[in-house]
């Protein structure tokens, strides 16, 4: 971007040398005509070609640069909509872990060990004390 610039300023500059060429060879031409001489036409229209080539070229950077304005400013929109989804994920993340937190932690394993075993025994305490269902008759 910054190099286009350059390049940019340098052409115009150039044009602008180019275009007080002509210019001065254009006056000068006018100063010989008004003293009687005649001035050859070819320095004329050669500074002439010049100042078309030159204003070709400045208009040729000119468009480089508008192009790489163009794609500057696309990628700075593809980054700031990526960012957006990146701050929307983030947030979705940290209200998962939030919600994560307010949850009740897990009984450790020793108390589910525990628990189990003392209705594991209560249960076989019950089936103990209930009457066998087969037998007399």
């Amino acid at each position: 971007h910054a190099e286009l610039a350059r390049v940019l300023a340098h052409a115009e500059g150039e044009l602008e040398s180019a275009r007080a060429q002509y210019i001065e060879l254009v006056r000068g031409a006018y100063d010989t005509a008004a003293r009687g001489h005649e001035m050859p036409q070819a320095p004329i229209l050669a500074a002439l070609q010049r100042v078309e080539a030159k204003a070709a070229q400045l208009d040729s950077t000119r468009r480089a640069l508008t192009a790489a304005n163009d794609e500057i400013a696309t990628a700075h929109s593809a980054l700031a909509q990526s960012n957006r989804a990146l701050a929307k994920s983030a947030e979705v993340s940290e209200k998962r872990l939030k919600a994560l937190n307010k949850l009740k932690p897990p009984e450790p394993l020793s108390t589910v060990r525990r628990l189990t075993s003392s209705h594991t025994a209560a249960s076989a305490a019950r089936s103990a004390q209930r009457p066998s269902s087969g037998g007399r008759g």
